[in-house]
């Protein structure tokens, strides 16, 4: 039998189709779409291009030539799809349901009026054909309803199914014991921050905030002045809320990642008003009223750790460094008495005995938990896969810190995640946060196994769990600086009480230990040792050996640096009196 080469080249034409509709549909399954989606895509991609070729080798079906003739318009549909899916209808499954409703009815009108105009003209309008026009309209309108209802409608193998409300349990975690709301200082705060007045322009930056007044050029002098006046009812307030026991609110909602925490940045700025005041204090010969507002930006630190979410606590960590850091310079500014020294002394002891040591990751495990509900499909037995990329490019938890770029990079390995896997794994990963939390860095790094390398070992074949744990050991570093930055105040502190009721420096902190001003002798995190103190002639040194974990006998360098030492006493001068 003669093959004509017409035909031949059809059947190859068919062939490679059928093959790239598979490719493609798997691509597809393998991304998550469901079924109808899958069979509106590769219908739309394939099913024009079959047409045009046939009337390209001047083919014509002896079946079924009216579907030949109207499927060119399923490209038409597609593009309208593609752009309604992008455009009017972002994929926000949580929109509400008239929202919904109504725009389901547009994207089926554009679609009807699309078909319509598109068959009227292309084709004579004949009596012949207008029942092939009909079958076009019918044809086009149950499409985009079928493609409208895909996006709504999903197989059970393929739902999300969100069982427990993490915001509920969040409030139970982090609810005080025995809570009486008479004791919460939530509408102080409440009032404090919404009280506060912005700082000027001209006075934003930190170097200018972190100051000493008396350094400051005029203008720059009598801005701040007047924007710590302008805050005088928000501190009042907020003294107010630091004299009850804690700080609780309760969220609402059941999207955890969608609670708002605008508080934590007004809290931060409302310490530099508190700082700036107590070093006014104590420039005009206030010490002792410098202090006791050190204390309170210390209060307001605390309230913000505990079970709280990791970036609260670390703004409450923030706060209470800023109150140590400006403590320090009021100490090398100005001049206190014996009694003021032991009075604050004893004050920062008994604040430092209040504050929440270490960390604490129990929330950041419930936002993982609620990342993993929302993010795989449940099949009510553990089991599930991931409900596509396109939820990843555009949920809550992702947009802020996702690139596509990195998307793409890992899509295989999303692809092949499994629910009950990756469970299981964030389980053992934040186990594993709580086994070392209690160690000191330098613990950690004369460990032969390092825990960073453990943990990247630990979540290396799983994308989703490197985007929702924290960075473990600077995490650690932090907390830990904390307590020892507080620790070398109380220890300063009572060398210059020493000095002042004995007219010299003891010769080690074991003797000062021994003589009654200190209750322990700190001791450094980055070296398992005492903080480092020298007596000189007529100062001392006290210091830590930083984050390299090397004595470079007390060369400051900062801990930004990750080298050198950190130099409590003398107090390193800022960059601000470095420039002038």
């Amino acid at each position: 039998m003669k093959i004509s080469m017409r035909k031949l080249l059809l059947a190859g034409y068919l062939i490679l189709y059928a093959v790239s509709i598979i490719l493609l549909a798997k691509e597809y399954f393998d991304n998550g779409y469901s079924f109808w989606e899958i069979f509106w895509i590769t219908g739309t991609f394939g099913l024009p291009a079959v047409s045009i070729l046939l009337y390209t080798l001047s083919y014509e079906p002896k079946h079924f030539t009216w579907f030949w003739k109207i499927v060119p318009f399923s490209l038409i549909a597609f593009n309208a799809s593609v752009w309604y899916f992008h455009g009017p209808l972002p994929l926000n499954t949580q929109k509400p349901l008239p929202i919904t409703i109504s725009t389901g009815f547009i994207a089926a009108g554009l679609f009807f009026a699309t078909f319509y105009l598109s068959s009227k003209f292309a084709y004579p309008q004949t009596a012949t054909n207008r029942k092939a026009h009909l079958k076009v309209i019918i044809f086009s309108l149950a499409a985009a309803l079928l493609c409208i209802a895909s996006r709504y409608i999903q197989s059970p193998i393929d739902k999300v199914n969100i069982k427990i409300n993490y915001v509920a349990e969040y409030n139970k975690i982090t609810k005080p014991a025995n809570y009486d709301p008479n004791e919460n200082a939530t509408p102080y705060y409440e009032k404090a921050f919404h009280l506060f007045v912005t700082e000027p322009n001209k006075i934003k930056s930190k170097e200018d905030l972190k100051a000493w007044p008396a350094d400051l050029p005029e203008d720059k002098r009598v801005l701040l002045q007047t924007w710590i006046t302008d805050n005088n009812e928000a501190v009042q307030q907020l003294k107010l809320g630091t004299e009850k026991p804690y700080y609780w609110v309760e969220h609402q909602g059941n999207f955890i990642l969608e609670i708002a925490m605008p508080e934590l940045a007004k809290a931060r700025k409302l310490t530099y008003v508190l700082c700036s005041r107590a070093k006014l204090n104590a420039s005009d010969g206030n010490v002792q009223q410098a202090f006791s507002g050190l204390a309170t930006a210390y209060r307001l630190g605390i309230h913000f750790q505990g079970t709280k979410f990791m970036i609260e606590q670390l703004v409450g960590i923030a706060i209470d460094g800023l109150a140590v850091e400006t403590a320090f310079q009021i100490l090398n500014k100005s001049k206190a008495g014996p009694e003021l020294l032991k009075q604050t002394q004893q004050q920062f002891e008994q604040l430092l005995a209040k504050q929440p040591f270490p960390v604490d990751f129990t929330s950041e495990k419930l936002l993982a938990y609620d990342a993993l509900q929302r993010i795989f499909t449940d099949d009510n037995k553990g089991g599930g896969h991931i409900c596509g990329t396109r939820f990843l490019e555009k949920s809550l938890y992702t947009r802020d810190f996702i690139s596509p770029y990195w998307l793409e990079e890992r899509k295989n390995d999303l692809k092949n995640l499994k629910r009950q896997q990756t469970v299981e794994l964030t389980e053992k990963v934040y186990a594993f946060f709580n086994k070392i939390r209690q160690q000191t860095p330098y613990q950690l790094h004369k460990d032969a196994n390092d825990p960073e390398e453990i943990l990247k070992d630990m979540i290396r074949n799983d994308p989703l769990l490197s985007i929702f744990t924290p960075a473990l050991m600077r995490v650690l570093d932090i907390s830990h600086r904390c307590k020892i930055d507080t620790g070398a105040l109380i220890t300063t502190l009572a060398l210059l009480r020493y000095k002042a009721e004995k007219n010299e420096y003891p010769a080690t902190l074991e003797e000062l230990l021994t003589a009654g001003y200190i209750k322990d002798v700190p001791i450094d995190p980055f070296s398992g040792k005492p903080l480092i103190y020298k007596c000189t002639a007529d100062n001392f040194v006290l210091y830590s050996v930083g984050e390299n974990f090397i004595d470079d006998g007390g060369i400051h360098r900062g801990w930004r640096t990750h080298e050198g030492d950190y130099v409590y006493w003398p107090v390193q001068a800022t960059d601000k009196e470095k420039k002038n």
